[in-house]
């Protein structure tokens, strides 16, 4: 291709109806292709075609644009806009951002980026700059945010819970439904959560089986919410953005099933807790759906941590004080709650994580720490008080060590030679001692004592021979 001297009938090529050879336009050019600004048109008989876009002298692209700020460019919805980069170059590659086709006006400064993409490239001073990760569109976890009032629709509230190493342990949510019915389930690595509880009502939980049900609770009398079964297109809010729920434009279908109305919870914050026990994935959906005409409700997550725990007894049936007290078990303070011993109403679980619950059965366990029995219930407290003696019951010194114990008639792996005990309610009745014979470790771990005397260890002469 060659650059010539030619004349145009108009101010622009992409309007001129020929070319020319003089600048009295009195001669029209030979027949052929024309270009100029990466455009080109052919004169057919002296009169120019249609301008069509020379492909390789420039690439395009649609480009999303904000001034402000990254956070605004990835998490927020915009309209993409054509832009031009130099032939064989890309978005990642290219070493500036057009307007035009002739490469010759700069975009403007700003953020910018390929739709749906999650990375970004800013141009400040006409200078494009390297490509950058986006920011994480969610809310920080820790913190605390203003959550508006909205219409019947479904919301879905992203936090970000931390991705490095030290970013794992229990991530604690607490949920005010205020009064109206709202339903409420987390999503966290493709799995739901919708087991709540509270100090007022202790566990809430859909009875419907259906996994990924929403737990609806507010005011269980409150006839807004629809007859279950019942199907209905609601619509989306992503995300809070600029004070308000971000509305999609979109609708969900959502089924409200038989037994996710369950209520409870009304005015104040029930708990949640999410087990996160690896540094990735870090984000957590907080998902609501508000079945009636308006909906109003807050929303609190902590980050990952270990929960705090308590040395207790091992599962047992009855409330009977116990002096082994050697099992790990974690729970979840309720909101605001400054206990440090499991108290009604608390999730329990036997790791730190929050991962397995504490007797996820239908059989309530006893278990004690220090002098209170704590009864659970399909991983929640149930009730708490001192723990009782019972008649059965054997106050148990070792002669040798002065270690001491509490058992009913049972204990395991007290090996020594000679024990000092006290039958019936301890501190009262006849202190005995003797010398074991035998411990049966693979059944009841009971204990037969030999030569029971009414002496006590420090009588010398008659117990420790």
């Amino acid at each position: 291709m060659s650059l010539v001297n030619k004349y145009i009938d108009s101010g622009s090529f992409l309007t001129a109806t020929a070319v020319y050879d003089d600048i009295n336009l009195t001669t029209k050019a030979t027949d052929g292709y024309y270009q100029f600004g990466g455009q080109y048109r052919r004169q057919v008989s002296g009169a120019l075609l249609t301008a069509t876009v020379c492909a390789d002298c420039f690439a395009f692209d649609s480009l999303d644009y904000v001034s402000t700020s990254a956070s605004d460019l990835c998490c927020e919805t915009q309209t993409s806009v054509q832009y031009y980069y130099p032939a064989g170059s890309t978005f990642l590659t290219t070493t500036n951002i057009y307007t035009d086709v002739n490469l010759s006006n700069i975009a403007a400064d700003g953020f910018y980026q390929e739709p749906a993409a999650n990375q970004y490239r800013q141009i400040t001073g006409s200078v494009l700059g390297t490509v950058t990760t986006c920011p994480s569109c969610a809310e920080p976890c820790g913190t605390s945010i203003t959550i508006p009032s909205g219409a019947q629709g479904y919301y879905n509230l992203d936090f970000d819970a931390g991705s490095t190493a030290s970013d794992v342990g229990a991530i604690v949510v607490y949920f005010n439904p205020a009064s109206i019915p709202d339903g409420i389930r987390v999503l966290y690595d493709n799995v739901f959560y919708n087991t709540l509880t509270n100090n007022t009502d202790g566990r809430i939980q859909t009875t419907s089986g259906v996994t990924g049900a929403f737990t609806i609770v507010g005011n269980a009398s409150d006839t807004c919410v629809p007859s279950a079964p019942n199907t209905n297109s609601y619509t989306f809010f992503d995300g809070i953005i600029g004070g308000a729920w971000n509305n999609t434009g979109t609708t969900q279908s959502i089924t409200i099933n038989t037994g996710d109305f369950v209520g409870g919870g009304v005015s104040q914050y029930s708990t949640l807790v999410i087990p996160k026990t690896t540094a990735t994935p870090n984000i957590v959906s907080i998902q609501v759906l508000g079945p009636c005409s308006s909906t109003a409700w807050n929303v609190q997550v902590s980050c990952p941590a270990n929960l705090p725990s308590v040395l207790a007894s091992t599962a047992q049936s009855t409330d009977a004080c116990q002096s082994t007290q050697n099992t790990s078990v974690y729970f979840a303070k309720n909101y605001n709650d400054t206990n440090t011993v499991p108290i009604v109403g608390n999730f329990v679980f036997t790791d730190q994580n929050g991962a397995t619950p504490l007797n996820n059965t239908s059989t309530v366990q006893y278990y004690i720490t220090g002098t209170i029995a704590f009864s659970v219930l399909n991983g929640v407290v149930v009730s708490s008080a001192t723990c009782t003696s019972g008649s059965s019951q054997l106050r148990i010194s070792d002669c040798q060590t002065g270690n001491t114990w509490t058992m009913t008639n049972t204990y395991g792996h007290v090996l020594t030679n000679v024990l000092q005990y006290q039958q019936g309610v301890p501190g009262q009745g006849a202190v005995y001692c003797g010398t074991v014979t035998q411990v049966n470790v693979s059944g009841t771990n009971d204990a037969t004592v030999n030569g029971a005397q009414s002496y006590s260890c420090g009588d010398a002469t008659h117990c420790l021979q």
